[in-house]
Order: C-alpha cells, then structure tokens, then sequence
C-alpha cells in the first residue's frame, strides 16, 4: 500500500471490518501514517476508516479538525465509543460532532451509534450536549437463532449442576434500556455471563481468531458499571460437550465460583 491514497486505504480498511479479517500487518502500516491519512483523506474517507477499525478492536485517537456530515458524525461518536477513546477526545471535540449532527437527518442507524455513544459518555463521566433526545427505542439488538441456541445449551448445563438465581437477556443500567443486555446475569452480585458465538470474532490472515471491538467494548462498559464478567465462547463450548460429566461440572465450578457464584445446596 505504499503508493495507496486516502480512498485506496479507506476501501481496504472498511473492507476489512466489513469482511470481519485483519491484517497485523496492514494495520501497523496504517498506524505509521495515520498523520498522513488525516490530512490526505476526505472526511467519509476517515470516517469510514475510523468505524471499521472500531470493529477490528483497534483504538487510534480521533485526530480534531476535519468537517464532517451528520453521518459521518454518528460513525465518529460509534467509532471513539467503542474504541474507548472519548475522554481522550475531550469534551470539546465530542461536543462540536454533536452539535454538526441534522438531527432531522439522522437514520436508524445514527439512532443506534448514538445511543451507544451516550452508554459509554455516561459511564467514563463525560459531559456531553445533545440538543435533540435520542430515544432508546430507536435501538433493538438483534439476537440471531444460533445465539439463542447457544445460550439455551448454556442455561441448560447451568441448571444440570445446581445453578440457578441467573436471568436472561438483563439490561446492566439502573434505569433499564434496550441496549447492551447481558446473556446471562446474577443481579445481586452483579455477575455477567456472556456468550461468545462466531460472530463476535474476527479472524486474522494467519488464522488466528480475536474478540472483535464491540464485544471488547462490551465487558469494559459491563465492568465500568461494576460487574463481574465472565465469558464462553462457542469454540469452548464445543470442546466442554466433549468432556466427561465431571469434567464438566468441575470446569463450571471453577469459572463461577472465582466470580463468587456457586451451585445451590439441596
């Protein structure tokens, strides 16, 4: 890519976020020139670039100056949100994207990279201005079959080796909301279990699988708020239905019971 302009990268970038891959290598390549990036790229080029790497788990801080539409303006606050990059942005930065925001042209999607936004402004004390409500009805999370039956399995073992007191699908906020619901989840001792299906990883050109950056983004909201998380994703619970049952049970009781969680006594 040495000879890439701002639309070559911005493409490549965003393809991969799209696609779900990574390239260390790449992606260090961007790193040496994002100074560059900045000031060649147009501003949907670096919003695009922006979200994407937000998606890909890296965090590279929002560089100020650049006018960017209201769009744009929602990829950004979405992109420095997930990337935990607000307070680094400053106050005064997020507060002049918002204020660019044509809340009349704001779409579903904006509606939901805002309301995601306002989750992580709020938990890291971050004052921002927004002149329009943005209701939370805009967002509904989407929880595909293989979810659903994956975190069905999980409860199902749970309940086989005497756990119980958990819910399902609980909103981590005081005041509850239709956004960053917890899979699994102890309330009164603010336990989180979250399942991990193929989708909330990426998959490196050598192979190598990663959390991606909103499920990153996720556990370090959960635990700003003062829970505990604890995770499983579907690869190791492949590998657990494969074990014996006391293998099982004793795996389990090790997990949770680090948390503070334990099987019940009958």
């Amino acid at each position: 890519m040495e000879k890439g302009g701002g639309q070559e990268w911005s493409n490549l970038i965003y393809s991969m976020g799209v696609k779900r891959v990574y390239s260390e290598r790449i992606l260090r390549e961007l790193e040496e020139r994002m100074e560059w990036f900045f000031e060649v790229g147009k501003p949907q080029e670096i919003s695009n670039v922006m979200y994407a790497l937000s998606y890909l788990g890296y965090d590279y801080k929002l560089i100020n100056g650049v006018e960017y539409n209201t769009q744009e303006c929602c990829n950004l606050l979405y992109a420095i949100s997930i990337s935990g990059k607000i307070y680094e942005t400053g106050e005064e930065e997020v507060n002049r994207l918002i204020n660019r925001i044509q809340w009349e042209e704001v779409t579903r999607e904006g509606v939901n990279q805002i309301n995601v936004f306002r989750c992580f402004a709020e938990c890291e004390g971050v004052e921002v201005k927004l002149v329009k409500e943005v209701l939370e009805e805009g967002f509904r999370s989407k929880q595909s079959e293989g979810s659903k039956s994956f975190e069905n399995e999980v409860c199902k073992e749970l309940e086989r080796w005497g756990y119980g007191g958990f819910e399902r699908e609980v909103s981590p906020f005081e005041v509850e909301r239709e956004i960053f619901k917890i899979d699994i989840a102890w309330r009164g001792e603010k336990v989180a279990l979250e399942v991990d299906g193929p989708t909330h990883f990426l998959r490196g050109t050598d192979g190598k699988l990663r959390r991606d950056g909103p499920t990153k983004a996720k556990k370090r909201l959960l635990e700003g708020l003062g829970w505990k998380v604890v995770r499983l994703s579907s690869r190791r619970n492949e590998k657990l239905k494969k074990m014996e049952k006391e293998g099982r049970r004793k795996f389990w009781k090790k997990k949770l019971g680090k948390v503070g969680i334990h099987p019940e006594v009958k």
